[in-house]
């Protein structure tokens, strides 16, 4: 089985293209952007844009923004190294991975299944920060201590707090637990 695993990881890391920052190339279209080499090839399938311009926290290309791919909210985090994306004929798809300036990964976005998306993100020593599960109009998140420890944990609906909100302290013991609707706090125990 271990074999298995390591034929399968070692076929994507191959199957992956690296292309150069300065090497892309946009083509605007009505909603979105396609994205190919200097050379004029489409990008498609695993890519890693490599080359990120040191001086630029957030670089842009022909006016657009690339390092959007990454949630870049943390400025120390967007300083870029690299950024593995999964192409479809040009265009992006949700299957990325962004690495710091320290090759540290910061951002991942994946799409579990046709109605299910994932993005966790993590500091900048690579420790999991927090992770949104998003399903139609409902997001699960929860946050985490730099020991592992869950933090906080709930749902949003419509973008907005609802239902049971658990916050814990750093050993894992309940801390609170509060009960909100449409972002209005209804209930809350502490422990």
């Amino acid at each position: 089985m271990k074999i298995l695993i390591y034929f399968c990881i070692s076929i994507l890391l191959i199957s992956s293209t690296e292309v150069d920052f300065f090497d892309i190339k946009l083509e605007k279209g009505k909603n979105k952007k396609r994205i190919y080499t200097s050379e004029g090839k489409v990008l498609n399938g695993n890519v890693s844009i490599i080359n990120f311009p040191e001086e630029l926290s957030i670089a842009s290309k022909e006016g657009n923004n690339i390092s959007s791919l990454c949630d870049t909210e943390n400025i120390n985090m967007t300083k870029i190294s690299k950024i593995d994306v999964e192409f479809e004929e040009g265009y992006p798809m949700q299957n990325i991975k962004c690495y710091n300036r320290k090759d540290i990964l910061f951002y991942e976005s994946e799409v579990v299944s046709s109605d299910t998306f994932e993005i966790s993100k993590y500091d900048i020593n690579g420790v999991l920060d927090q992770r949104k599960i998003y399903k139609g109009a409902s997001v699960e998140y929860t946050s985490y201590y730099d020991n592992g420890q869950i933090l906080r944990e709930g749902n949003f609906k419509n973008n907005r707090k609802d239902g049971i909100w658990k916050e814990y302290y750093k050993d894992g013991k309940l801390k609170s637990v509060t009960e909100f609707k449409k972002d209005k706090i209804v209930n809350i125990v502490k422990y």
